[in-house]
């Protein structure tokens, strides 16, 4: 808050959110800017794996990490999968913004009968702005009630930008994880959808899609062979403080196009106080018991 724009022309990006690259790889979310300063873009959720038990596609830099995924291919494997690795960031004037880690997978084969070993394959959340992604709940292996991580919820900032932008208010929230079939899973912190805009996990389906200017990351395909679903598209909102009392919010958003970042030129006329919020892409889920995207 109160930051000051220069007099001159300004060069705006907003990043797409993370697609959906082959079957069960999920790409991460584009960076969004406002000159100097950059949000990086969420990372996508790990999907199903013929290579290693913490296999997660992203290795470049990322904001809120992606959970890990909840099947890898050897079928004799118990325990937890690691998400892609982020230090907690709290701090928004850090380079790349504030982030959270993803929260773990876990895979547990063992089950009496097709329907009770469909629970054991169990993706973690995605991180959030405001919290970690939850870690998968794994199985007792008696009661069969594992559960996939809920995506870590996101910042409210309707305070300072009001109720029409973002989620109501709210940004970058995580995406949940997918297990398979009859797991129960959703993303954020509530059976809402998602505080900041994280698309829930989808075990029998395609994971559904953060939602566009949140930044919000993609909800983990299910069973069987499912796809996550893509990231939400960032934002970049600019509140001018002016010397009479009144103020002017101008938000930009991703066109919706095929290019990764929409550039915008805005020009400010006497150097101006402003409040300002950089929201990049989500991240994609993963799929085929997928962890959820980070934001």
């Amino acid at each position: 808050s109160n930051q000051t724009l220069t007099k001159g022309t300004h060069t705006i990006k907003v990043g797409k959110g993370g697609d959906i690259a082959g079957n069960f790889t999920a790409n991460n979310g584009r960076d969004s800017e406002l000159g100097p300063y950059i949000a990086y873009g969420g990372s996508g959720g790990a999907g199903y794996s013929t290579t290693e038990p913490d296999f997660n596609i992203t290795t470049n830099r990322f904001g809120s990490g992606g959970g890990g995924l909840g099947w890898n291919d050897n079928s004799s494997y118990i325990g937890y999968h690691n998400a892609n690795e982020r230090i907690n960031q709290t701090n928004p004037s850090i380079q790349g913004g504030i982030a959270n880690k993803g929260g773990r997978g876990y895979q547990d084969p063992v089950g009496g009968d097709s329907s009770t070993l469909l629970t054991g394959f169990l993706g973690g959340g995605g991180g959030g702005a405001g919290g970690m992604g939850q870690d998968a709940i794994p199985n007792d292996n008696t009661s069969y009630v594992g559960k996939a991580g809920n995506g870590g919820f996101g910042l409210d900032y309707s305070a300072v930008f009001g109720t029409n932008v973002g989620s109501n208010g709210w940004f970058a929230g995580g995406g949940g994880g997918a297990g398979a079939s009859i797991s129960g899973d959703i993303a954020g912190t509530g059976n809402n959808g998602g505080l900041g805009g994280g698309g829930n996990g989808n075990s029998s389906g395609t994971g559904l899609a953060g939602t566009n200017g949140t930044g919000g990351g993609g909800g983990g395909g299910g069973y069987a062979n499912q796809i996550g679903g893509v990231g939400g598209s960032g934002i970049v909102i600019i509140k001018f403080k002016k010397i009479v009392n009144t103020e002017e919010i101008r938000a930009y958003y991703h066109s919706g196009g095929a290019e990764n970042q929409s550039t915008y030129n805005l020009y400010v006329g006497p150097n101006t106080i402003c409040d300002i919020l950089i929201v990049a892409g989500g991240g994609a889920g993963g799929g085929r018991q997928g962890g959820g995207g980070g934001a």
